[in-house]
């Protein structure tokens, strides 16, 4: 009998719905499934059944039947655990995702006779009203005990198979899990969108075949020999900055370009990101001498020393992450101020209504660690994040050395955020109105010389590395990212809608735990080039 059975008030044995079955093993595939592979999850599986099945056949062969449907269970947990192995949804997948849909649907076709035994089993349980715990009938003996504890095995089962079918939230569909993120049909959808699309004479891979000659002719890109980067469609160089932009295909609809040349985002607008160029650039800040690079009277710590970085071109998004693209990737939209979330009569002085072009926020370090991966993306280091961010500049903000040119360039804590609820958190800047009380769209205000928008102000932005105070002195000179694994705190940049203009300059760090996810906390997606 299972050691969990207890007494409810009156005194009858009953069962708590959570029961578990009193196996090690079990114990162990299930609770940590995401580290277990599917063929150690199989093996214990097949130990565990075998064993129960041929101890049943000996004594009662009748149990010998609910015996098989545990092993069901077992293989449940393995297939949604295998889940979590084939992303990004990129065609080498193709045959993951097609023998994962295969299996699933084993499973499925039982869940009418898991059904039908559930129904009468049913008749051997009662809710109790004093305690709402399920309880037998009739007081507990061996043999209807077992049935009980069966009876709460099978109803999870059903459950199980029910939520893998669900038409919302089930991995065998269309839809999105909460956990897992896009169920195996979504994925499928579009790893063979981008099958046909990157094969020969596909879409995408004509545009690349344009593309690829004219980023290696590029003044800016020195001869770079690019390969076509799967996941991604070339748009062409911004009319401004001149770099190359491209479309993240599986984050929503292409941006198009309008007659001026520049990229009409909406709230179906998926992720656009820049190439940005090899190069060499002077990180961090400096306070003692005004003829050096990085001169900056408002330097910290934490800052120096000002050292020479060298990185190899990468992608770095052209906007934040908006609420909608994170949406429709997570199921979700976290976002504390936005269409899900809260509204502001006082939003902006045009009284204009939050859309999902409004930043993703309330995310954490560990979430954007789980998602983007997923998207075939990642955070951007922190130098990665600088070396955008400065856009070929060395004075304190992009715009230049004084605050006041940020002008029409940044959403910082200002005089129209206070007169409109904002609350002051370490000064803000009574010279600046522009219009917003919380965050702004992602492509509102002045891109940098890169083409990036909002890199000061709107809102904090997650970098890939651990918080580490003394990394500048010890860095490495090419591609640094200071180690994160089991680090206490991670680094964000940018500054916010809540900050003024010093806690939005170029070389100030931060950190913050990898759990923090607050209103004014977002994220830039990066990818490395691949070779």
């Amino acid at each position: 009998m299972p050691a969990d059975v207890d007494r409810t008030p009156d005194g009858r044995r009953g069962l708590p719905e959570d029961a578990v079955l009193p196996s090690a093993l079990y114990l162990w595939a299930a609770r940590n499934p995401a580290a277990s592979a599917t063929a150690a999850v199989a093996l214990i599986a097949f130990v565990v059944v075998s064993a129960l099945l041929w101890d049943a056949v000996r004594s009662e062969g009748a149990r010998a039947d609910e015996i098989l449907r545990l092993s069901d269970q077992l293989l449940l947990e393995a297939l949604v655990a295998d889940a979590d192995r084939y992303w990004p949804a990129h065609p080498e997948n193709i045959p993951h995702y097609e023998a994962w849909i295969e299996r699933a649907q084993r499973i499925v076709g039982y869940l009418d006779t898991h059904r039908a035994r559930l129904e009468e089993l049913q008749a051997l349980v009662v809710i109790s009203p004093e305690s709402g715990r399920l309880e037998a009938r009739r007081p507990l003996d061996e043999d209807n005990a077992l049935s009980l504890w069966w009876y709460l095995r099978l109803r999870r089962l059903v459950r199980g198979i029910e939520e893998l079918t669900d038409d919302q939230v089930g991995l065998l569909g269309g839809g999105i899990s909460p956990e897992r993120g896009w169920g195996m049909q979504k994925r499928l959808a579009l790893a063979k969108r981008l099958r046909d699309g990157f094969a020969a004479d596909g879409e995408y891979a004509t545009r690349w075949e344009r593309a690829i000659p004219a980023i290696r002719d590029h003044p800016a890109y020195a001869g770079l020999e690019l390969a076509p980067q799967m996941g991604l469609a070339p748009i062409g160089p911004d009319p401004d900055s001149g770099l190359w932009e491209f479309w993240h295909l599986g984050s929503g609809e292409e941006p198009l370009r309008g007659a001026d040349g520049r990229l009409a985002m909406g709230d179906q607008s998926g992720l656009v990101l820049v190439l940005l160029p090899a190069g060499t650039f002077w990180m961090g800040a400096q306070s003692g001498d005004a003829s050096l690079p990085n001169y900056d009277p408002g330097t910290e710590g934490d800052e120096s020393p000002v050292h020479a970085l060298t990185l190899a071109p990468f992608f770095l998004s052209k906007y934040e992450m908006s609420q909608g693209q994170w949406k429709r990737f997570a199921g979700r939209n976290p976002s504390g101020e936005g269409p899900d979330g809260a509204h502001f009569t006082s939003w902006n002085a045009g009284g204009r209504e939050a859309t999902y072009l409004e930043p993703v926020e309330r995310i954490s370090w560990q979430d954007c660690m789980q998602l983007l991966p997923r998207m075939g993306l990642t955070l951007p280091s922190e130098a990665q994040w600088e070396y955008g961010a400065r856009g070929g500049t060395d004075t304190p903000w992009w715009t230049g050395a004084d605050k006041e040119t940020l002008l029409g360039a940044a959403n910082l804590l200002d005089a129209y955020a206070l007169a409109h609820g904002k609350a002051a958190q370490g000064g803000h800047e009574e010279w600046l109105d522009d219009g917003y009380s919380g965050h702004a769209p992602v492509d509102t205000l002045a891109a940098n010389g890169f083409g990036l928008h909002h890199v000061h102000g709107n809102v904090w932005e997650w970098c890939l590395d651990g918080f580490d105070g003394e990394f500048y002195g010890r860095s490495p000179d090419a591609d640094p990212v200071a180690p994160y694994t089991g680090a206490p705190t991670f680094v964000g940049r940018g500054g916010s809608y809540l900050n003024a203009a010093g806690d939005a300059r170029s070389a100030l760090r931060r950190g913050g735990p990898p759990s923090n996810a607050d209103t004014n906390l977002g994220v830039r997606p990066a990818l490395r080039v691949r070779r």
